[in-house]
């Protein structure tokens, strides 16, 4: 496969936003650049100037990378020192409001899902934009029990929902009740119906996980 052009200047699509680089630096990831060939990743890393612009970032935008080629490979090309433009939109931007649609209670946002609503909700989003929205916001799920631990990666007892959707990978979210729900949680079996409160304390969406906190459950 030939190699692209070590020229700085890299166009394509946005597939993945993160912070979690492993120089602790923002970078943007192309993945399977149409005039590359299939299957070659490029990583750009950004300074920590960039944050604020990185974020306005969502999976598919159109734009344009500078940045120095560190390291090259036929599947992966690495860039460091980068800079960004956006390539103007061929057709008239639509905004998209968030869904769920969170409504308040005392003392908290709620939002009202089911694990494969709060999936597609969460696919609109790069990892970074999709914390920045969603961590600490509570969260009403109704779902079908999956599996239940008497002692999550914190060890407290959780309950796991798990979404598939056609081919893809599955979705799962854990959630995690304090240790006075040990006696309910216990009575749970997989195929219960059950309506979940909690608190994201967590998003990993190249793990497909999202863990939530401070759980309370009632049955329909």
């Amino acid at each position: 496969m030939a190699f692209p052009p070590l020229d700085r200047h890299h166009q394509g699509t946005v597939s993945e936003v993160s912070t979690d680089f492993s120089n602790g630096l923002p970078e943007i990831t192309f993945i399977d650049a149409p005039a590359f060939g299939s299957y070659l990743q490029i990583h750009m890393e950004f300074s920590s100037g960039w944050v604020n612009q990185i974020t306005t970032l969502k999976r598919d935008d159109q734009i344009t990378v500078v940045g120095q080629v560190i390291y090259l490979s036929e599947i992966l090309i690495t860039l460091r020192g980068c800079e960004f433009t956006v390539a103007p939109p061929e057709i008239p931007l639509v905004t998209v409001q968030p869904s769920p649609t969170p409504t308040e209670t005392p003392g908290r946002i709620i939002a009202d899902v089911t694990p494969a609503s709060f999936r597609a909700s969460l696919h609109r989003y790069t990892e970074f934009q999709a914390k920045n929205l969603y961590l600490g916001k509570w969260l009403r799920i109704k779902g079908t029990v999956s599996e239940v631990s008497k002692e999550s990666i914190n060890g407290l007892p959780e309950v796991l929902f798990v979404a598939s959707h056609r081919n893809a990978s599955v979705f799962v979210i854990g959630m995690e009740f304090s240790s006075d729900w040990a006696n309910q949680i216990a009575a749970l079996q997989r195929g219960d119906q059950i309506t979940v409160v909690g608190r994201v304390t967590d998003i990993a969406l190249s793990e497909s996980v999202v863990r939530l906190g401070d759980c309370e459950f009632t049955i329909p």
